[in-house]
Parts: C-alpha cells; sequence; structure tokens
C-alpha cells in the first residue's frame, strides 16, 4: 500500500505532520519530493548553491492511466516514482515491487506499463503454481489491473 504524508525537516529528521497508519519498527520506504519555496515566489534556502544537475534531480511521481492497447484495463491508476539511475531513468510501482528502466523518464514509465502487463499476465496463467511472494505480487496487482471480458 502507499500514499502520500506531508511532513518537516527539523534537526536531521524528517517529521510527519500528522499520524501514520503504522506498525511499531515496521519498515518503509520514503520518496521525498520538496515544496519548492522558489515555485511560490520565495527565495530557495540555499540561494547561491549550486543547482543539482538533471542526474540529480529528486525522484518524481507519475500514475499510469491506461495499459491501452492491451487485453488489461485498470481499474485505477498505478502510482510509479520515476528517479534518475546511472544511465537514465528508473520507474517503480513500490505496491507490487516491479521495476523497470528507461533513457528517459518517459520511457521508463512506457517500458514499467508493458513490463506490468507481461507479468500480471504470467502470473495469472500460473496462479495454482505460485510461491507466496508472487501470490501477494498477483493480489497486488489485482486491485489495479484486470483482464478486459
Amino acid at each position: 500500500m502507499s500514499y502520500v504524508v506531508q511532513a518537516i525537516y527539523e534537526d536531521g529528521v524528517l517529521k510527519p505532520l500528522g499520524r501514520l497508519a503504522l506498525g511499531e519498527h515496521q519498515q518503509v520506504q520514503v520518496v521525498v519530493q520538496v515544496d519548492d519555496p522558489v515555485e511560490r515566489g520565495g527565495q530557495a534556502p540555499d540561494a547561491g548553491k549550486c543547482v543539482p544537475s538533471a542526474r540529480e534531480a529528486p525522484a518524481v511521481s507519475v500514475p499510469i492511466t491506461t495499459l491501452a492497447p492491451d487485453p488489461f484495463e485498470l481499474i485505477r491508476d498505478i502510482p510509479v516514482v520515476v528517479q534518475p539511475a546511472d544511465d537514465g531513468y528508473t520507474a517503480t510501482f513500490y505496491d507490487a515491487d516491479i521495476s523497470m528502466s528507461g533513457d528517459t523518464r518517459e520511457e521508463a514509465v512506457s517500458n514499467l506499463r508493458l513490463l506490468l502487463v507481461d507479468v500480471f499476465d504470467d502470473l495469472e496463467k500460473e496462479e495454482g503454481q505460485l510461491g507466496p511472494a508472487l501470490v501477494r505480487q498477483l493480489a497486488v496487482l489485482r486491485r489495479f489491473i484486470k483482464r478486459q471480458v
């Protein structure tokens, strides 16, 4: 499961602004998207420091909104995190633990979309023979994808 939480960075610690629905000591993966004061007309806190290169750009969250033209349809948008990698970008659907790379952000997301369809199709075909991790992965994918009738 994934959801967005607002947080503040204070004294070297990232502090959520609200209560989280997590168990004690539960591990999570955090994707940081900075609220840029320059975009709101303010001044950046470190104005005058070096601007990061494109490869140092922060991860961005984008939805996959269609699987067309495949024989599958989305039940709801698939949240994907795209981040710079060595020679391009990596797009990841963390709920199902599936990633794919590409030379551009768009290519990484497109490649991930194709991989999600292939994985879903393969897992459905082998459903009776899957181990626990793949059963869980198929269950996650079924919350987002269904076969067209």
